[in-house]
C-alpha cells in the first residue's frame, strides 16, 4: 500500500522486546527503533508493524506485546502533550511580562535616565520575542512527535511466523 509505512521487526528472543528491569514494559531499544523508522516519512501515512518472532510466542504473549507497544507510545504521546502544555503556559507568562516591562519602559523613559529604561526595553523585547519564536519555529517539532506517537499507538501489528528451514526473516 503506497500510503503505508511498513516496519519490520525481527525478534530473536523474548528479551529483544522486554525491558530488562520490567518485563511487562517495552524495551527502549525497540521503541526507539520503531520511532526512528518513521522519521522522514509523511505524517498522513498509516503505520504497520510486521513482527517476525524467531521463537515460539503464545497468543497471550503476542497480545501482551501489542498492548506494550500501544501503551508505550500512548505514554510518550501524553508526556509530549504535557511538555507542550507546560511550555505554552510559561510562554504566555513570559510574553505578558515582556509587555508589562514595555509599559514600565515607557513610564521610566519619561521619569528616569536613559540607561535603565533602555535595559528594560531590551529585556521586554527579548521576553516578547522568545515565546513568539518558540511558537512559530519550535513547537511544530513537538506537535509532529505527538502525531507520530499517536500513529504508532494505533498502528496495525501483524505477527509473521517463521517458516521451517527459512531463517532469513
Amino acid at each position: 500500500m503506497p500510503n503505508e509505512i511498513t516496519i519490520e521487526v525481527i525478534l530473536k528472543q523474548k528479551e529483544d522486546y522486554q525491558n530488562k528491569f520490567h518485563p511487562q514494559t517495552l524495551s527502549s531499544d525497540l521503541s526507539n527503533y520503531i520511532y526512528e523508522e518513521c522519521i522522514g516519512k509523511p505524517l498522513q501515512n498509516k503505520v504497520k508493524l510486521e513482527i517476525y518472532p524467531m521463537f515460539n510466542m503464545s497468543s497471550f504473549e503476542k497480545e501482551d506485546l501489542k498492548s506494550q507497544i500501544s501503551k508505550n507510545y500512548q505514554t510518550m504521546m501524553e508526556e509530549e502533550k504535557l511538555h507542550l502544555k507546560y511550555r505554552s503556559f510559561w510562554k504566555t507568562i513570559i510574553f505578558f511580562l515582556g509587555i508589562l516591562l514595555l509599559l514600565v519602559y515607557y513610564l521610566l523613559e519619561k521619569i528616569h535616565g536613559f540607561i535603565i529604561s533602555e535595559v528594560i526595553m531590551i529585556l521586554a523585547w527579548v521576553m516578547i520575542w522568545e515565546p513568539v519564536y518558540q511558537s512559530l519555529f519550535e513547537d511544530h517539532k513537538q506537535k509532529i512527535k505527538i502525531q507520530r506517537y499517536q500513529k504508532l499507538s494505533n498502528c496495525e501489528i501483524e505477527f509473521i511466523e517463521k517458516e521451517d528451514g527459512n531463517e532469513n526473516h
